[in-house]
């Protein structure tokens, strides 16, 4: 590894270890087009350390102008607040062949919420964001 690489690596590790919480990666497959989507044997399901954020967005659905709310000095009127829930992984946690794609899941294991991912975009820094949609919540141990 290069010194770069090597420093990746530390500021990942000390950003997992301030921000971080633990969560369950559980891959996802189905057999046909048909079938409910199940555990996918073929890779691993594993607790995994991620940092999670919810950005909340505000889109005005009677304009193309930005949206303006009432605490921006709108009227608020026609404004609707989006919520993506992302979660930011180091990718040295997970092998080439199992990084998580469209459909796998991951519960968060402080609150039992179970999200499913929708996309992948890495940030070049050796980390991935992944954007993710709420599909149920379960109890917590």
């Amino acid at each position: 590894m290069t010194v770069w690489a090597d420093m990746e690596d530390d500021v990942s590790a000390v950003v997992d270890a301030t921000f971080g919480e633990l969560w369950e990666f559980r891959p996802m497959a189905r057999l046909t087009v048909n079938d409910p989507v199940s555990i996918d044997q073929t890779r691993t399901v594993r607790e995994v350390t991620g940092i999670y954020g919810a950005p909340a967005s505000e889109v005005n659905l009677l304009s193309s102008k930005p949206a303006r709310s009432k605490v921006l000095g709108g009227d608020g009127q026609g404004v609707a607040s989006l919520m993506m829930p992302r979660v930011s992984f180091d990718d040295s946690q997970f092998a080439s062949d199992e990084i998580p794609i469209a459909g796998d899941r991951l519960m968060r294991k402080t609150t039992g919420d179970v999200y499913s991912v929708s996309d992948a975009q890495p940030d070049g820094q050796g980390r991935a964001i992944y954007s993710c949609s709420h599909v149920y919540k379960e109890a917590v141990a």
